[in-house]
């Protein structure tokens, strides 16, 4: 059954990575193959060192997993411009942004052709923020004054300012400030949410391949985070998704499509901090690197207090509470069910 494949697929990547870690096995190649779950693949990518093969499989592996495993493994072995610049041409938008990171601390006058058409391309906030910081080193770096900026960077920060959903990252603002474009009003992005659709929301049924969970959701103290949740259940955009992180007795996260914690719905939203604790249940969005929160989602396995004030807790879970002290990483989520008040009769 479902419960049982996600945990023998569990067990088995953490075996293979104790049998690796031990010189165990002669070579992880054989568990490269499609045939494989993608966790056992992302596990014996992190033990290979064959730039070529990594280098495949940052841009060509069908797991998002495997692709950021893949990078994070060429970068480790301190390869060559050349090796890795290329990479800024991927289409996963987290390799994309690894790399523009790994970059920073060795940008050029040759890497800004290759850094503004992957800037252009970018969507994802996160991306964006890594790359406009990489090119604003570049840019603060090069000696004398910046009295004529490239004309093609100023057009691609222009649009990206127009284009980009708060929060807009520090990373941005520089890159605009640096380039001498007029920063954007922080609120003019801003989405406000229908008090009409939010206030009647009362909870939500979690159906997971462990049971059912019940929550309580928030929306007096996080009206558009609880709007936001409830757009993309309705949507189905939870359903199949797996908890891609479990920290016995922390937090379990989900809520990233790409299964691996670096992904998240189109858009971000700004934090909603609110007084509610971070108790056993309770429901909170996760954080990027901008501070700026999407679609990823974490439950509070027991008290964590000094998450509060830090994260948006926008749910508490108030019955199926037994089933969170086994979840495992790779368990999913069927089905969100969302509860309304009844419409009232005028």
């Amino acid at each position: 059954d479902m419960i049982a494949t996600g945990g023998t697929i569990c067990r088995a990547a953490e075996a293979l990575r104790a049998l690796a870690q031990v010189g165990a096995i002669d070579s992880v190649e054989p568990y490269l193959h499609e045939q494989w779950p993608d966790s056992v693949r992302t596990v014996a990518v992190s033990f290979l060192d064959d730039s070529p093969t990594l280098s495949k499989l940052s841009t060509d592996a069908s797991a998002p997993s495997v692709r950021i495993a893949a990078t994070l493994r060429l970068l480790d072995q301190q390869p060559t411009k050349d090796i890795i610049t290329p990479l800024l041409q991927s289409t996963d938008t987290v390799v994309v942004a690894t790399v523009a990171t790994w970059l920073k601390s060795r940008v050029s006058a040759s890497d800004e052709t290759s850094l503004l058409d992957a800037f252009e391309r970018a969507e994802a906030p996160a991306t964006i923020d890594a790359l406009a910081e990489t090119l604003n080193h570049l840019y603060e770096t090069r000696p004398g004054p910046i009295d004529t900026p490239h004309p093609k960077a100023v057009k691609i920060a222009t649009a990206k300012r127009n284009q980009t959903h708060v929060p807009t990252s520090s990373s941005l603002h520089r890159l605009w400030n640096t380039l001498g474009i007029e920063a954007s009003d922080p609120h003019v992005n801003v989405q406000v949410a229908p008090p009409d659709e939010v206030l009647d929301v009362l909870s939500a049924r979690v159906v997971t391949t462990r049971g059912e969970i019940i929550v309580d959701l928030l929306p007096e103290l996080a009206p558009f985070t609880v709007w936001n949740f409830v757009q993309l259940a309705e949507q189905d955009f939870f359903d199949g998704q797996v908890f891609h992180s479990v920290e016995p007795g922390f937090v379990a996260t989900t809520g990233d499509p790409r299964g691996d914690g670096y992904g998240g719905a189109t858009g971000m939203l700004p934090k909603e901090l609110n007084p509610w604790p971070h108790r056993t249940g309770t429901i909170s969005m996760a954080a990027d690197s901008t501070d700026g929160v999407s679609s990823q989602w974490f439950i509070s396995l027991s008290p964590q207090p000094l998450l509060d004030g830090q994260y948006t807790p926008f749910a508490q879970i108030i019955a199926g509470a037994q089933y969170l002290p086994s979840l495992q990483p790779g368990d999913r989520i069927i089905d969100i069910h969302v509860e309304r008040a009844p419409a009232t009769e005028e």
